[in-house]
C-alpha cells in the first residue's frame, strides 16, 4: 500500500520539478536572445535600430561595425552600475550603515550612469552623421517609439 500511494507522489514531484526547469530554462534563453537598450527597451541579440531605416546594404555594415562595440562597452557599464548597486545594498545592510560610504557609493553610481550616458548620446551623433539628412529625423523617431514604448524612463531595475 506504501508503494501505491509514494509512486503518484513520486510522479507528481518529478512533473513538477520538470516544469520548472523548463520555465527556469525558458527564461534563461529569452534573456540571453535579447539586449537591453540604453533606454531601457529590448531588442532582439543581433538586430539593430537602423536596419528598419532604408540604408545600403554598405551603410548597414559601417554602422553595424560601430554598433556591435558600442552596445558590448555599454554592457560592460551596465553591469558595474548593477555591481555599484549590489555594493551600496551591503553598505546598507551593514548594522550601523556608514553614512560617508553610502554617499561616495551613490555619487559613483550616478557619474557611471552619467557617463553611461554621455557615451549613448556621443554614439547616437556618429549614428546620425552616417545617416543621409532625409533619414536622421526618422532614424530618432524610431528612438523615441522604443522609449515611448517601454513606459519607463529608461531607468533599468535591478532585482
Amino acid at each position: 500500500m506504501k508503494n501505491s500511494v509514494l509512486r503518484p507522489l513520486l510522479l507528481i514531484s518529478l512533473v513538477f520539478n520538470c516544469s520548472i526547469l523548463a520555465t527556469v530554462g525558458y527564461h534563461y534563453f529569452q534573456r540571453q536572445a535579447t539586449w537591453t537598450s540604453p533606454f531601457g527597451h529590448t531588442i532582439k541579440k543581433g538586430h539593430f535600430l537602423f536596419e528598419q531605416l532604408a540604408l545600403s546594404p554598405d551603410q548597414i555594415k559601417v554602422m553595424r561595425g560601430q554598433a556591435i562595440p558600442f552596445r558590448e562597452e555599454i554592457d560592460r557599464q551596465r553591469l558595474g552600475i548593477a555591481k555599484g548597486r549590489q555594493g551600496l545594498l551591503q553598505l546598507m545592510r551593514q548594522e550601523v550603515p556608514d553614512m560617508g560610504a553610502i554617499e561616495a557609493q551613490v555619487k559613483a553610481i550616478g557619474l557611471s550612469q552619467q557617463e553611461m550616458e554621455m557615451r549613448v548620446a556621443s554614439h547616437l551623433l556618429t549614428v546620425k552623421g552616417l545617416l543621409p539628412p532625409e533619414m536622421r529625423g526618422r532614424f530618432f523617431d524610431l528612438i523615441e517609439q522604443g522609449m515611448n514604448q517601454e513606459g519607463d524612463s529608461g531607468c533599468q531595475h535591478t532585482h
